[in-house]
Parts: C-alpha cells; sequence; structure tokens
C-alpha cells in the first residue's frame, strides 16, 4: 500500500482545510521552524491509530485541535484523510476488494474520536492493524522522531526484537496471533459454557419428559373433570329449573295473598276511618270535661290559699289583740301608779300648805311635779284610749276575717259538691272503650300490613330465587364454553408435541 494524499482540516496549525498529494518517488518537506513540518508527520501517526496525546506533543486529545490565535477564531473539530492505493492488493482480506482505500479520523472537542474505512464506521484497532500488517504504524520504525535514534541505539532486547519483527514485516502476524489467541480463548470459554448449557438441557430434557407425562395424564384427568363438570352443571340446571318452576308456583300464590290482604286492608281502613270519625266528639267533649274538672281544682286551691291567708291573718290580729291586752294592763297599771303618786302629792301639798310660808320653794317644786304628774295622767288616758280604739278595729276585722273564712268555707263545699256531681266515670268509660276498640282496629290493620310485608318479602325471594337461578344457567353456560375452549387447547397442543 502506497500513501497518495494527505488531507488536514483543524488539526494544530492546519486551522484550514489543507490538501497533499504525496508523489512517487522521495517526498520531503522544508520549511523555517514552527512551519508545522512536525505536525504533518504527526498527523500520519495520528491517521495510524496513535491515541497518546503526549505522543503528539500534547496534555490531551483536544489540545490537536486549532487553538485558535489572535485573527482565526478556534476549531471545534480536528479531521484527517489518508489515501492509500492498493492495487497491490495487500490490504487485509477484507479491504482487497478495493483499489483504493481511504482512511479518515475526526474528533471533536470534548466528544471524542471516530474512525472510518472508506466511508464506514471502524474500530481503532481495525486501523492499526490495517498498517501492522503492512509493516508500519503510528510507532513503528519507518517514523523517526527526535531523540528516537538515541533510543533505538539503547534499546533493550525486547524493543530491537519488535523493531526487527517490525523490518521483516511480521508485526502484524503477532497482533493477528494475539487476537487469535484471545478468540481461542472466548472459545474455550464458549465451549465451556456450552458443556454446562448442555449439562442444563440434558436436565431440562428429563424435567420436560417429566412434565410430558404430568400432561397426559392431565389431559386424562382433564377429559374426566368435565365430564364430571358436566353432569353437574345439568344436575345444577335441572335443580334451578326446577326451583325456578317453584319460585314461579310461591309468586302466584304469593300475589293471590296479597290480593285477599289489599281487600283486607281496604276493609279495615274503611272501619277505621268510621272510628276515627267517632272518636274527635268524644275526645272532645273529654277534654272539656278535664277543663272544667282543672277550673275547679284551682278554684279549690284558690279558696285553700284565701283560707290559709285568712287564718294567718287572724292569727296576727289575735296576737296584736293579746299585745293590746297587755298594753292596756301596763297602762292600768301607769294610771294607778300616777292616781297613787297624785294622791300622794295631794297628801304632800296639804301638808306643804302647812308649812307654806316655811317651804315656799317646796311648794312651787310640789306644784311643778304635781303638774307634770297631771300631765302623765292626761298622757295616759290619752294612750288609753288610743288603745281602746285600735282594739275595737281588731276585733271588727276579727268578726270580718271570720265571716269571710265562713263564706271560704262555704265555697270550698260547694265546690267539692259540685265535683262530686260530675259524671266523669261514665264519660272516660265510654272514652276507654272507644280507645280500646281504636286499638284493636290498629293491631288489626298492623297485622295484615305485617302480612303483607311477608308476601311481599317471600315474593322478593322467590324472585330473587328466580334471578340466581338464571345467573347459575349463565355461569354453566360460561364453563361449558370455557371448558370447550380448554379441550381445544389441550387437543391442539397434544397434536403439536
Amino acid at each position: 500500500m502506497i500513501f497518495r494524499n494527505l488531507t488536514m482540516a483543524g488539526f494544530k496549525s492546519f486551522a484550514e482545510k489543507a490538501d497533499m498529494d504525496i508523489e512517487d518517488g522521495l517526498t520531503g518537506i522544508v520549511g523555517p521552524n514552527g512551519c508545522g513540518k512536525s505536525n504533518i508527520v504527526e498527523a500520519v501517526r495520528w491517521i495510524m491509530g496513535e491515541s497518546s496525546a503526549r505522543q503528539l506533543r500534547g496534555g490531551e486529545l483536544d489540545d490537536i485541535i486549532f487553538a485558535g490565535t489572535d485573527n482565526r477564531p478556534a476549531r471545534n473539530f480536528a479531521e484527517i484523510s489518508l489515501q492509500l492505493d492498493n492495487q497491490d492488493k495487500k490490504a487485509p482480506a477484507e479491504y482487497n476488494n478495493f483499489d483504493e482505500l481511504e482512511i479518515t479520523r475526526r474528533v471533536e472537542r470534548g466528544k471524542g474520536t471516530e474512525f472510518q474505512i472508506n466511508g464506514k464506521p471502524a474500530r481503532a484497532k481495525d486501523v492499526q492493524l490495517l498498517f501492522a500488517d503492512s509493516a508500519t504504524g503510528a510507532r513503528s520504525a519507518g517514523i523517526v522522531s527526535q531523540g528516537r535514534i538515541g533510543a533505538i541505539v539503547g534499546a533493550k532486547p525486547e524493543d530491537r526484537r519488535s523493531l526487527i519483527e517490525e523490518a521483516a514485516n511480521i508485526k502484524g502476524l503477532n497482533q493477528r496471533k494475539h487476537e487469535a489467541e484471545l478468540r481461542l480463548r472466548n472459545t474455550e470459554t464458549n465451549l465451556e459454557r456450552l458443556e454446562d448449557l448442555i449439562v442444563q438441557l440434558t436436565e431440562q430434557k428429563s424435567q420436560l419428559a417429566k412434565q410430558a407425562r404430568q400432561a397426559a395424564r392431565y389431559r386424562s384427568v382433564a377429559d374426566r373433570i368435565r365430564k364430571a363438570e358436566a353432569r353437574l352443571f345439568h344436575a345444577r340446571w335441572l335443580a334451578a329449573e326446577s326451583a325456578c318452576q317453584q319460585a314461579n308456583a310461591e309468586r302466584e300464590a304469593s300475589a293471590e295473598l296479597v290480593e285477599t290482604a289489599t281487600a283486607g286492608t281496604a276493609q279495615l281502613s274503611a272501619q277505621q276511618a268510621l272510628l276515627t270519625a267517632d272518636v274527635p266528639p268524644l275526645r272532645t267533649a273529654e277534654s272539656e270535661q278535664a277543663a272544667l274538672v282543672q277550673t275547679l281544682r284551682i278554684r279549690v286551691d284558690d279558696c285553700a290559699r284565701e283560707k290559709e291567708q285568712v287564718s294567718q291573718a287572724l292569727e296576727r290580729l289575735t296576737n296584736l289583740l293579746g299585745q293590746i291586752e297587755l298594753d292596756e294592763a301596763r297602762e292600768a297599771t301607769l294610771q294607778q301608779d300616777a292616781q297613787k303618786a297624785l294622791s300622794d302629792l295631794q297628801s304632800q301639798l296639804n301638808k306643804s300648805k302647812n308649812s307654806l310660808q316655811e317651804n315656799t320653794p317646796k311648794l312651787e317644786a310640789a306644784k311643778t311635779q304635781l303638774a307634770h304628774a297631771q300631765a302623765s295622767s292626761r298622757d295616759a288616758d290619752e294612750q288609753s284610749a288610743k288603745y281602746q280604739a285600735q282594739l275595737a278595729a281588731a276585733q271588727q276585722n276579727q268578726a270580718q276575717l271570720s265571716s269571710r273564712l265562713d263564706e271560704l268555707d262555704r265555697r270550698i263545699a260547694a265546690a267539692q259538691s259540685s265535683l262530686e256531681q260530675l259524671n266523669l266515670e261514665e264519660l272516660r268509660e265510654q272514652v276507654e272503650l272507644s280507645a280500646k276498640a281504636l286499638s284493636a282496629n290498629e293491631a288489626e290493620l298492623s297485622r295484615l300490613e305485617a302480612a303483607h310485608e311477608s308476601v311481599e318479602a317471600r315474593l322478593a325471594a322467590a324472585r330473587e330465587t328466580r334471578e340466581k337461578a338464571a345467573e347459575d344457567k349463565r355461569d354453566i353456560d360460561t364453563q361449558l364454553a370455557r371448558l370447550v375452549a380448554e379441550s381445544d387447547a389441550l387437543s391442539y397442543l397434544l397434536a403439536e408435541t
């Protein structure tokens, strides 16, 4: 294979697309320092599958992308394409159908790199193996970097062996040998897994044979179960039909009972209406008599309270009369004392007259005492007259209260007599008889209503029994259809096995 063309875009110092044709013979690259000569060699190494950024004089893979200058913006990707002449058919077997091969490598900032061979995605190992078969590659002896000659001279035997193998064009064979060994180990691993799988399948085979026997037994048992279920469902269907017929008969009987109960209910309703029409007058009369009795009782209570009040007033007057008598006795005593003092003063006056001339001051004092005694006597007379008037008024009030008390006694007696004369017992007996008759009619009506409800309940139960029988029949049909479907499915599976 021969290099024919190298195209670079965005790689290191090549901001714009650079297309370089490689002619037959030797091709030299000359130029001043920093013009990009080493970048071309590194581009060739990178397109051959170099993965180390240090080998390309960079810190990381994004460093090979044009970083920009004061006059040019940075690029977001770098792409290199290398065209190879394969007319000698020395490429790997899968690419010998092409006279030309185009290898493209592209890297985007922050997204990694990708390879293409003739426009189809490829792995980095595929590209490296392609160049290794041609005794070249990113790190082959054909590419000598600065300081590389000294490294070759002082190389270890293993490194020299690698150089000799590359020069002998067997490095690719070693890589293929390594890959073949990896594939062989993978194949051995797959064989071990296959043996394990065979053991598992053998075990599964015995299990499947056991399952096949169980399936055959299941088919036999399922057939017997279907027949038994069919007989059972047929028996249930017959029972449901019988239940439906019985329910219909009960429904007809219940309908007759309902009609009878309805007629009885109508008759009782008419009787109740008649009795109800008789009840209001009786209740009105009872209410009037009860109101009269209550009025009389209120009047009796009022009279009793008034009698109690009169008794209390009489007791107060009696107490007042006793107090007045005590006051009269005290006044009488005072009057006697005053008369005695008057007589004493009179005797003293007589004595004083004898000694008037000698005892004039005493006479004046005696006169003064006499005047006081007379005044006290007059006051006592006035108080006595006042007490006499109060006593007369109290006696008059006592007589009035006694008369009023007698009147109240007569009124209470008259009220009790009127109350006893009322013929309440007869009226109450009539009301009770009417109430008993009404209660009896209501009880009969309740009994008929209960019978009507019982008939309705029996009718509802009969309807529910009929609906349940119909539902059982539908369930039986569904189960029969399901059993038929399962039988068909089992028959199909048996035919397949």
